[in-house]
């Protein structure tokens, strides 16, 4: 399993505070995107209400012929935060007053960028108003009709001109803005004083405790230290706590019902004169008891290896040996049975029986452990030479 390696609680916290961070973005998207939307429908009733009473004085002063009362509220119109242009056209497509520097008496689609000239014939032809604006909502058209001119016997006027106004919404989006990246620093820092409360809860809490644990289980485990897990935390920790003393208890009386065991068997075969051979198969490490010093006559080796019990066979029974035990490890015998020579260092000889088992085995069937016996059977190989003569 592969471990990822860095602190808990930084891991916990980073984890977190993405989580907070993405659903903060997701929210001042939605939220700004939701205010934006309602500042601009708000503009459309405010533009039309204006308009509205702009349309009606405009008209009542042209009847009146105070043109000057007409180009007052026309200007008066730019005095509005968000309106950024206004102007009176009249029924030939001509500016009559204007709030942008122009020239007046020129055509208003050459004058005025933002004028439409097919909006303006629709609104002379269906005298009523259109507001419309451009692919981003962030300005706002409107053309109203004004009658300029109507016969007392008509119904449809005689001349139609149009009061154009143009309503930009740079400075409330911008306002949004605003208040949105306010709240995303005071959010931030609620974030981050979240986040260090949770880290130093977590260091307190679970890491230093889990910590202690971890050292204890490192004290235990090699053998430098015996005592209870007491570790003080939040409840599952006492939880683990108490599974952990549990588990060192059984295991501690397993091995030392195992080491028993294992003594009383050591013991039982030494008693009779047997020496134990353990053969790790896979990592190639081979473990004989001390008896088996006696059977080769070298006591003075502190530690037998595989090499020294090869070596103390008869040259003659060495391959034999050998080749016996390979065949019991690849699964060709059931019990590797074999006696061999041993040459004593003071010139005596004597016969060794060696019986073996395999105890576990890798998937292919071969051995992955080998354990034997080895007795002293040269008195009873002695007796059997002389009965054969």
């Amino acid at each position: 399993m592969k471990l990822f390696k860095g602190s808990l609680a930084l891991i916990l916290t980073f984890v977190v505070m993405t989580t907070f961070a993405v659903l903060f973005a997701l929210f001042s998207v939605s939220q700004y995107h939701s205010l934006k939307q309602h500042a601009f429908n708000e503009a459309m009733v405010n533009l039309r209400a204006i308009l509205m009473v702009s349309q009606s004085r405009v008209e009542k002063e042209i009847r009146s012929d105070d043109f000057n009362s007409v180009e007052r509220e026309v200007m008066a119109l730019n005095l509005l935060d968000d309106v950024r242009l206004s102007a009176l056209v009249d029924d030939q497509g001509i500016v009559r007053y204007s709030s942008s520097f122009v020239i007046k008496g020129q055509l208003a689609h050459e004058q005025l960028e933002q004028f439409d000239e097919a909006m303006f014939r629709r609104v002379k032809m269906e005298e009523d108003p259109i507001i419309l604006s451009d692919e981003a909502n962030e300005s706002i058209y409107a053309y109203y009709p004004i009658i300029f001119k109507r016969s007392e016997n008509k119904l449809r006027p005689d001349r139609i001109g149009v009061l154009f106004a143009e309503w930009n919404l740079y400075r409330p989006y911008r306002l949004i803005k605003h208040s949105l990246i306010q709240d995303a620093v005071v959010m931030c820092v609620l974030i981050g004083l979240i986040m260090l409360s949770l880290f130093i809860a977590l260091q307190k809490l679970v890491l230093s405790p889990l910590n202690k644990i971890k050292d204890k289980a490192h004290r235990i485990a090699s053998g430098t230290e015996t005592l209870s897990f007491n570790v003080e935390g939040v409840a599952e920790l006492g939880l683990l706590s108490q599974a952990l003393n549990r588990m060192n208890l059984n295991l501690s009386k397993s091995l030392q019902d195992a080491k028993a065991s294992e003594q009383r068997w050591l013991f039982a075969l030494e008693g009779a004169g047997d020496a134990v051979q353990d053969w790790d198969v896979i990592n190639d490490q081979c473990y004989f008891s001390e008896q088996i010093k006696v059977l080769l006559g070298t006591p003075d080796l502190e530690r037998v290896t595989w090499s020294d019990w090869m070596n103390a066979i008869h040259p003659v029974d060495r391959e034999y040996v050998h080749r016996k035990i390979k065949r019991h490890i690849k699964g060709l015998s059931e019990v590797c049975r074999v006696e061999y020579g041993v040459n004593l260092p003071n010139g005596e000889k004597r016969t060794v029986l060696l019986r073996g088992k395999s105890v576990e085995w890798l998937g292919n069937g071969e051995a992955s452990r080998f354990v034997a016996t080895h007795s002293d059977v040269t008195v009873r190989r002695l007796m059997e030479d002389a009965l054969r003569s």
